[in-house]
């Protein structure tokens, strides 16, 4: 996920990339097809799912 900030300075705009991996790029990644921004509704469902399994007792979110 990418954060950019609004053309305003008003807040912020999380976008995610669409890629075709049939058709992988000279890294071997899919190709960049698009860039879309995730809807309110998109994005408070995500960061609630993400706060949740954060919260979850027994689930370890530690970085090794």
């Amino acid at each position: 996920m990418i954060k950019l900030n609004s053309p305003d300075g008003e807040g912020e705009v999380d976008v995610y990339t669409v890629r075709d991996y049939g058709k992988p790029d000279a890294d071997g990644n899919g190709t960049l097809t698009d860039i879309k921004a995730y809807s309110q509704e998109e994005f408070d469902a995500r960061t609630k799912n993400e706060y949740e399994n954060d919260k979850a007792p027994g689930v370890n979110t530690a970085q090794n």
